[in-house]
């Protein structure tokens, strides 16, 4: 009778960064055995809990490969981050790549772009939870690059209210922060999400909606505020006299908003 041999608990690349750890190191990507041997248990790594501690081995030293030897971090990078399920190893993958300093801006838009496809999946192989992070990973990758900012918010006007309550609250936040980071309108009035939350605010089902109320309450008091500043007020000579504003200062006054 021949029994197959199980596979270890943990490969011998995941022993020795346990080692590592646990003596007090930070690992680099020469601890564990060079680039080239993580890229070939990276399919496997992937899946692992120390997939997130894998990859800030990684990103430690991918600010010093040029740019022609990048291919082989670039992907092992994507198959770390397009692999990671879990919602803790998501955690720790976004916290890792939002505080690398020199990540290349090919890495980026590929991490951005699994963040992105990982939030818009609604088939069930991950948590509400794990989708919401996700979510928050693409919005800090988004943070200072414009052309990943139009992209999430596509995605973030595409929102549907019959997803998840879970990942809607989360949804719910980073749309009211983006509205407030960026002052796109259309967050505002255009996104499904924001104007079902306005309908229905104060359901208990709909607990999102409260963060969805924040960009309506700024948007009017802008307009507001606006309004008041195109009449300001001269009290020379004791009186009131209000003077409006010739039409190329209001306009000006509108643009500063968004």
């Amino acid at each position: 009778m021949v029994v197959a041999e199980s596979r270890p608990l943990l490969l011998p690349l995941e022993i020795k960064l346990q080692s590592l750890l646990a003596g007090g190191k930070a690992p680099h990507v020469d601890d564990l055995g060079g680039v080239k041997a993580i890229v070939g248990a990276a399919p496997l790594l992937a899946s692992s809990p120390l997939a997130g501690e894998i990859l800030l081995a990684v990103l430690r030293d991918v600010g010093d490969v040029a740019l022609k030897d990048l291919r082989p971090w670039k992907e092992l990078i994507g198959i770390l981050v397009y692999g990671a399920t879990s919602d803790i190893v998501l955690i720790e993958i976004v916290d890792a790549l939002d505080a690398c300093l020199q990540l290349p801006d090919a890495i980026a838009s590929d991490a951005f772009t699994a963040f992105l496809e990982k939030a818009g999946n609604s088939s069930g192989e991950l948590t509400s939870y794990a989708r919401a992070v996700a979510l928050e990973g693409a919005f800090r990758l988004a943070a200072s690059n414009r052309r990943m900012q139009l992209r999430l918010l596509d995605a973030l006007l595409g929102v549907d209210v019959s997803d998840e309550p879970q990942f809607l609250r989360y949804a719910a936040k980073i749309i009211g922060v983006a509205h407030s980071l960026w002052r796109e309108a259309e967050l505002v009035t255009a996104s499904r999400l924001s104007s079902i939350a306005t309908r229905r605010l104060m359901k208990p089902a709909l607990n999102w909606g409260w963060h969805l109320s924040l960009p309506h309450l700024m948007s009017r008091i802008e307009k507001q505020q606006i309004c008041s500043s195109e009449i300001p007020c001269n009290g020379s000579g004791g009186q009131n006299q209000c003077v409006r504003r010739p039409r190329k200062q209001r306009s000006t006054a509108n643009a500063s908003c968004f």
